[in-house]
């Protein structure tokens, strides 16, 4: 048996994880955190899910707060609590791993990768939800697309089941199966007996979801129906943005690509993206928020006196260009299913009443999976890329742990 063998990677990856581990217990508790989450697992009940005028105080579905409550009886505390966000950071980390192994991607280089998301690195030592969702997709991943288990099908529809449960948007990801399992009908690639089983499948596990959005009588619980859909070219360019910050090596690596003459008319649109600049959230409200693409370019402006027009019209430009990278890509069943889902979680993020980056970078990691090839293809490339990754996630969580929890902003 091959011996396991230290490199220097395990040294990035070890202390970002050693630092969520240790600001689980010196970060105050503050913000939704103390307002809504925390409350809502010491309180949640069958009745105060499904009955309206409850004090069911979130956004999200339930399937976090149940999980949460059995560990609270543990120990009463906020720190159990941040602890099994850690646990599920850790177990994360396990299946992207193993997703690596079957793109032949450097294992440890994209769990460092994925991981180096500042709002994933701040939900694992504080009691955010953003976490529970993308766990459940990534192992409804692995096993859907890369495991020989033979009721694999039945185990990740399972988990896709318990995503939704977590987190509304990745509906999305079931769009996004289903789609490309359309295309492989289309092109027969599957037979209709095994269209038609994962239809099942997808119909079964759906029915608890489908079932509270019924009661609820929409996709929040009506103590949020404030969370609603309308249409906004602002959320779109602040996807864009933020997209585009997450790209922007990337973008720059394949640009020539994308220099193209069929492209030009793009041009015609950069004064209607000008014009539709998203605000900073932290002034101007929730229903403008752009998070971590607009903190950036307000600090540049801060600091290099370059307007925060500007500097979102760039990140957005970035973004555009990633975007046509994506909608290029056709590898395989596994980045066309990628595809898809990057641009459902566009689309959804473009017509939500509410949205920041916080929602937006729940696609950063179908992100960097889809654009595994490039990525595998440059080590420079994915160098520069995880650099700018990690230190902007070693940044942010300094940031929240030291400023945000204590009311301080930038």
């Amino acid at each position: 048996m091959e011996r396991y063998k230290f490199r220097l990677i395990h040294i990035p990856i070890f202390l970002l994880l050693l630092y969520c581990f240790v600001a689980i217990f010196f970060t105050p508790i503050c913000g939704d955190e103390l307002f809504f989450h925390y409350p809502n697992t010491q309180n949640i009940s069958f009745s105060q899910i499904i009955n309206n005028h409850t004090t069911y105080s979130s956004a999200y579905t339930p399937l976090p707060y149940i999980l949460g409550s059995v560990v609270y009886k543990i120990n009463g505390t906020i720190y159990v609590l941040r602890l099994l966000n850690y646990l599920i950071l850790i177990i994360l980390c396990f299946f992207i791993y193993k997703i690596a192994q079957h793109l032949k991607f450097d294992p440890l280089l994209l769990v460092l990768l994925i991981i180096s998301n500042p709002y994933l690195i701040v939900s694992s030592f504080t009691y955010y939800m953003f976490n529970y969702g993308l766990l459940f997709t990534i192992i409804g991943i692995y096993y859907y697309f890369f495991s020989n288990f033979k009721y694999r099908q039945i185990i990740s529809h399972l988990f896709f089941g318990l995503a939704i449960l977590s987190q509304q948007w990745m509906l999305v990801v079931i769009f996004a199966l289903f789609l490309n399992e359309i295309m492989q009908l289309y092109k027969k690639e599957i037979s209709k007996k095994d269209f038609f089983n994962k239809l099942l499948l997808k119909v079964i596990f759906l029915l608890p979801a489908l079932a509270l959005f019924y009661q609820w009588g929409g996709l929040t619980h009506p103590n949020f129906e404030h969370h609603t859909l309308k249409s906004s070219f602002e959320h779109l360019n602040a996807f864009l943005a933020n997209i585009g910050f997450a790209g922007i090596f990337l973008a720059l690596y394949k640009f020539k690509k994308v220099l193209k003459f069929e492209y030009l008319p793009l041009l015609f649109i950069i004064p209607m993206f000008y014009f539709s600049i998203p605000l900073h959230s932290q002034s101007n409200g929730p229903e403008v928020s752009t998070g971590l693409a607009a903190q950036l370019s307000i600090q540049i402006h801060r600091f290099f006196f370059f307007p925060y027009q500007i500097n979102m019209l760039v990140l957005i430009i970035l973004g555009v260009v990633s975007l046509i990278m994506i909608i290029l890509k056709n590898e395989n069943s596994f980045s066309s299913f990628l595809k898809y889902a990057i641009l459902g979680f566009a689309t959804v993020f473009s017509i939500s009443t509410i949205v920041g980056a916080i929602h937006i970078f729940l696609c950063i990691p179908f992100f960097f999976l889809i654009f595994s090839t490039e990525l595998k293809e440059n080590k420079l490339l994915v160098r520069i890329v995880t650099v700018q990754m990690y230190l902007t996630s070693i940044f942010y969580i300094i940031y929240w742990s030291f400023m945000v929890a204590k009311g301080q902003y930038l």
